[in-house]
């Protein structure tokens, strides 16, 4: 406990945990825009193979989504997350001698799964066994954001690593990366619970039924930034796009204390559908810069607040559900914005991606303030 009673976040294991799940982001985030360049110069795919074989990750998420709660009920939660994050990990080493196209969509199909599984074991599972039942919903924002930082800095680290050095060393950086992922949980202390004997199959810890209206909400903010990272290969953008995460966090803790709760997610797709008009208006390196700023901005504004609304929307046991429902719903409108932005490529429309992702805005904020907040208030449990 800290001062006045107060219990305690920021412990050792909380920081390990955090700092884990940050290196396994930029592991992962680090591949994106470089998988594709290898899997087109070394197999000779197309952009719309390529984009394919990206998107694979984020449906392969949900294949052992039914089995989470009966694993971390059976066995030990850490050992678990561990398994998982070095399977992780050495799919990325075996992206390097792949023997093809199909074995590489093998690769990303296990890599989405034992991805997801990680994420569950620590963020929906660990992270709620550290922190004290008055915190937890701070820790799942603040584990977030240090995965969330990851969708910048990684594609920044990526390329650089791309146009600095071999394509190897990208790969190697990943890996090492994932590694230390490892060695951050192994070093975690978990508070002893006795093994369980769940169903073998559930939505247990996966998947929150009260949350579909917003899960959908979620994609149609992801896809679009999803098409951004396919289309964007400039590391100065994910760099400016890390500096609107940090304006973001200030204007949560500074701007938006005490003001509505739409307010930042309806301010965040404003401010990134201006990032879109500025680019669409003005062809010009300034603005694309800006734009970065405004993107990180706005994406920062918007996904921590509909965390909050998954975790309002759960029963205290569903927290867990609220959680991987949140992440994975991210990971997979990634996806598929990936394919479609490798889609606009492959027929040379890479100019539109802009004026596409303009429109999904448009439709999230219709659909938000028309129909999912309504929803929310009258479904929020907490």
């Amino acid at each position: 406990m800290g001062t006045n009673g107060i219990t305690k976040l920021w412990s050792h294991d909380f920081w390990r945990i955090c700092i884990a799940n940050f290196m396994l982001s930029v592991s992962l985030y680090m591949l994106w825009p470089i998988l594709p360049i290898w899997m087109m110069s070394y197999y000779g795919a197309t952009p719309l193979q390529a984009g394919g074989i990206m998107a694979l990750f984020g449906v392969a998420l949900f294949i052992l989504g039914p089995t989470f709660s009966y694993l971390v009920d059976t066995y030990k939660r850490k050992y678990i997350c561990l398994l998982a994050i070095l399977i992780v990990t050495a799919v990325t080493g075996g992206f390097w001698v792949a023997g093809g196209l199909l074995f590489a969509a093998i690769l990303r199909i296990v890599q989405g799964m034992m991805y997801g599984m990680a994420l569950m074991a620590s963020g929906s599972t660990l992270v709620i066994d550290i922190a004290q039942s008055p915190r937890r919903t701070e820790a799942n924002n603040a584990f977030s954001w240090f995965g969330r930082f990851g969708l910048s800095i990684g594609p920044l680290a990526g390329l650089l690593l791309y146009e600095s050095y071999q394509i190897k060393y990208v790969f190697i950086i990943s890996c090492l990366l994932g590694l230390l992922s490892f060695i951050c949980i192994a070093f975690i202390k978990i508070p002893f619970r006795a093994p369980l004997c769940p169903p073998m199959f559930s939505k247990d810890r996966f998947w929150l039924s009260n949350g579909w209206l917003m899960f959908i909400n979620l994609l149609l903010i992801s896809i679009p930034t999803g098409i951004l990272l396919a289309t964007i290969h400039s590391y100065v953008f994910y760099g400016i796009l890390m500096l609107g995460f940090w304006f973001s966090i200030l204007a949560i803790k500074f701007v938006f204390t005490d003001a509505d709760m739409r307010s930042e997610i309806v301010s965040g797709l404003i401010i990134y559908g201006s990032a879109m008009l500025l680019q669409i208006t003005h062809n010009k390196e300034v603005a694309f810069y800006t734009s970065a700023l405004f993107v990180g901005l706005g994406i920062g504004l918007i996904v921590p607040r509909i965390l909050v609304f998954f975790i309002k929307l759960s029963e205290h046991c569903e927290r867990g559900a609220a959680n991987t429902s949140e992440a994975f719903g991210w990971e997979l409108g990634i996806s598929i914005g990936f394919f479609i932005g490798y889609f606009l490529i492959s027929n040379q429309s890479a100019f539109a991606a802009y004026g596409i992702v303009l429109i999904f805005l448009i439709i999230a904020m219709f659909l938000y303030l028309a129909v999912t907040h309504p929803w929310y208030l009258k479904h929020k449990i907490r």
